[in-house]
Order: C-alpha cells, then structure tokens, then sequence
C-alpha cells in the first residue's frame, strides 16, 4: 500500500472561505463558535483531500502541533505495528475530531485511510485554543 505524507495547504487554496466556515460549522466541538471565530480558525487552517482508499501519513511531530478534523467523508485512523500490521484507532466520519495528539503522553504516527473521498482540516491547538477562550 502506498503511504503519502500529508500536503497540507493554506486555507482555503481550493475551497472557498464560506464553504469551509460552513463545514467547520458542523465540526461537533466547533458547531457553537460564533461565525467570526470560526472565520478565524479557517484563517489558520491547512486542508487536504484523500481519494477513496488514499492513505496519507502523520509524523509525530506534526501529529503533536495539529488538531485534525474530518470535514467531508469518513476515515480509518491507525498506527503502523510490527510485521506491517496495523492497529486501527478509530473510524472517523465527517464533523468530527480525528486523532487527537495533543492529549496523550506521546505523539505518535499516524496514518489516515480515506474509506471514501474524504477533505481534511488541520487547525494547531494554539488556533482552536484561542477561538475556545474568546
């Protein structure tokens, strides 16, 4: 299976600003932010797609820095295991948080396999913080 690393890119390179707002919107821990601050985490924003069966990787480090949220579409999160096995964390769908980092000890790898075409959101926890506080 090929494996492609994230090629996150400045919101909103190819969705429009009120599309992205709109599907942020629907995101269960954003869906209660006003539009202005939601306006302000699309802002900070890096998206990505997936096609169907597309698997992207997440370095721990990146894995660490960034909240990722599944827009559109419905993901199966795992890490890679020994012998190629994979231990698949969670299976996301669209308007919900996907593999949150910035609660464990340890970030981890990651890795996201669009079950359908899939639009990925990053926002860093400093950008989600600061829309929760106002």
């Amino acid at each position: 299976m090929k494996v492609r690393p994230a090629h996150l890119r400045p919101a909103p390179a190819w969705m429009p600003m009120e599309e992205l707002v709109r599907l942020l919107a629907s995101v269960d821990v954003l869906e209660t932010l006003p539009p202005r601050e939601l306006r302000e985490v699309a802002s900070r924003a890096s998206l990505d797609r997936l096609k169907a069966r597309e698997t992207m990787a997440l370095g721990p480090r990146e894995h660490a820095r960034r909240m990722m949220l599944l827009l559109e579409g419905r993901a199966r999160l795992y890490e890679p295991g020994p012998r190629g096995r994979r231990l698949t964390v969670a299976v996301a769908e669209a308007g919900t948080v996907a593999g949150v980092a910035g609660l464990s000890e340890r970030p981890r790898e990651l890795r996201v396999e669009a079950l359908v075409p899939s639009e990925l959101c990053f926002v860093s926890w400093e950008a989600f913080e600061e829309a929760a506080r106002r």
